[in-house]
């Protein structure tokens, strides 16, 4: 896969691109893209949002690792005269030429795409592995709240084949092959139950002096 991929909608839920993010980081990847903006268009009122309403929403995305956009939705508009034009039915941001703002568009784009080239330049840093344990993944555990982390703490999502396969202590911190290394690692409630092989590697850890807190397995 050439990039990791996942959705944030306005009103934003952080998980899913926090987890599609977490997998760039871990793999060694420098692009972690999301389908961008996604609305309801009833419940919402999306046709008439602006980038002064949607800028919060792209600032915390790219806060919780996204470097891409792809805008949702932006359909090709071949009609002058039928206004407000073909849409995806009511869900999307309705981004394209027949929108309101559309002449003034350019320094919205222009703000998201220098963001995510800067942002592709560099290395994302987390304090915290946080695995959300077996049987799930992490936007199903996560949709609506976030880990409880102190302010200022940031962090990427483990998954087991991440905590089996990849994970390594090395002087007090945890290291993937990518090079991103972590301080604690955070289990969620959700690792009550956890199978043998998952226990063996969080016992080794902590016998190598890894810093672990959260819910006891």
């Amino acid at each position: 896969m050439d990039y990791k991929k996942g959705n944030i909608f306005n009103p934003r839920f952080e998980a899913d691109v926090r987890e599609s993010a977490s997998v760039a980081h871990i793999y060694g990847q420098n692009i972690a893209a999301a389908e961008s903006f996604t609305s309801d268009g009833y419940r919402d009122g999306a046709w008439v949002f602006s980038p002064a309403v949607l800028k919060p929403t792209a600032d915390a995305a790219m806060a919780a690792g996204l470097n891409r956009f792809v805008i949702h939705t932006s359909p090709h508009q071949p009609v002058d005269g039928k206004v407000p034009g073909l849409g995806l039915g009511k869900y999307g941001q309705w981004f394209d030429r027949h929108q309101t703002w559309a002449d003034q568009a350019r320094s919205w784009t222009d703000y998201l795409s220098r963001s995510c080239y800067l942002l592709q330049q560099g290395r994302f840093v987390a304090d915290v592995a946080y695995y959300y344990g077996e049987d799930n993944n992490a936007t199903g555990i996560m949709l609506k709240k976030v880990p409880a982390l102190p302010y200022g703490y940031n962090y990427d999502y483990f998954s087991p084949s991440v905590i089996r396969d990849l994970a390594k202590a090395d002087n007090g911190e945890l290291t993937v092959p990518s090079g991103m290394r972590y301080k604690v690692l955070m289990l969620d409630a959700n690792v009550k139950h956890m199978s043998i092989d998952i226990l063996r590697k969080i016992k080794e850890f902590a016998d190598a002096g890894i810093i672990i807190c959260g819910a006891k397995p």
